[in-house]
């Protein structure tokens, strides 16, 4: 039985997947299989899988229907036989030695998890480098968490102790989140399982694609609402609510402001009942945010007089009244 079990999820991955698995598969460390999930794909993605498997048995291929990244990579894990498990998407690629360090670290150090430096790639070039330098390593995982929150100054990349990632997913299925939605809220719960964090300078190497950055909406981005709003129940849960609840609601107010943005953005292409349902998510999402928070967050923060007059409004409830109002002044005004 290998130790550790790579994850790949692929869907129409033939440019990128062949250079994926060779710097999986060309790992210092040996002892491992990959566990590929064909989500579906309708390019030659199979017929890469199919070859390369024929050339090296430590590959192991599931096929499925169509369900998405995050589906694909839990079909991977209840195929998985490792202890530890590392998810690698098709279109990205790891260092030689990110798995042979890091297993070295959790077994030195007794880590649930090892996370990899992480290397953004856009253009042919790096465009970031997140070397986790400057942080209190080892951490507890109620610390990493914390470092989730507020702009991801840890991420959730690298290797896994296999329960802690189970326990992530269990947690998972307690809240009605769709699988668009998994990954963030997975990371988070499987950082907070664990024991010990660990990392090391070894990279994961992340392709952001050219049309990543378009704003080609679906309506689905809407459910990251709900994966907050689940974050904010598992934060209760395991009481951590009141200690993180400042970095919690500027996680809240980063993300829904984003997403209200993009849906009163004239210029960005969807039907007027999508339109009209954004806003009334995001504004039904501010409601329901604790106003305790709202009201430390505009406090601590120490923000401009306008923001604060925003959240205050949003704390009271008048916020959707205010925004209604405008929009109608705003509509009246260009008619």
């Amino acid at each position: 039985m290998p130790t550790v079990s790579v994850l790949v999820p692929c869907y129409n991955s033939e440019r990128h997947l062949e250079e994926c698995l060779r710097s999986v598969l060309g790992q210092t460390y040996p002892d491992l299989e990959v566990v590929c999930v064909d989500d579906g794909s309708t390019d030659g993605t199979l017929s890469i899988l199919q070859s390369t498997g024929a050339r090296d048995d430590r590959i192991r291929i599931v096929r499925q229907t169509n369900q998405g990244a995050a589906e694909a990579r839990r079909t991977a894990l209840r195929t998985a036989t490792g202890e530890f498990v590392c998810a690698v998407d098709s279109d990205d690629w790891i260092d030689q030695d990110c798995i042979l360090r890091a297993l070295e670290k959790a077994e030195s150090e007794g880590a649930d998890i090892v996370l990899f430096a992480l290397k953004h790639w856009s253009g042919g070039q790096v465009v970031r480098h997140q070397t986790l330098d400057g942080l209190p390593w080892p951490m507890s995982g109620a610390k990493a968490l914390e470092y989730t929150l507020d702009g991801w100054k840890i991420h959730g990349l690298g290797l896994f102790r296999r329960s802690v990632f189970e326990r992530a997913y269990e947690e998972f299925d307690q809240y009605r989140l769709l699988p668009f939605n998994a990954d963030d809220f997975v990371a988070r719960v499987a950082l907070h399982a664990a024991r010990k964090v660990e990392r090391v300078s070894a990279s994961y190497h992340y392709r952001a694609h050219p049309n990543a950055t378009t704003l080609k909406v679906d309506g689905q981005w809407l459910g990251y609402l709900s994966a907050l709003e689940a974050t904010g129940g598992f934060l209760a849960k395991v009481g951590e609510s009141d200690r993180l609840l400042v970095p919690y609601i500027s996680d809240c107010l980063k993300h829904s402001n984003y997403l209200l943005s993009v849906w009163a953005d004239a210029r960005v292409e969807m039907s007027e009942d999508l339109r009209r349902e954004g806003i009334r998510r995001v504004l039904a999402f501010w409601s329901r945010l604790p106003k305790r928070g709202l009201l430390r967050y505009a406090r601590e923060k120490r923000l401009p007089p306008r923001e604060q007059i925003r959240l205050l409004l949003i704390a009271a409830g008048l916020y959707p009244l205010v925004y209604g109002f405008a929009s109608h002044i705003r509509s009246r005004r260009f008619a």
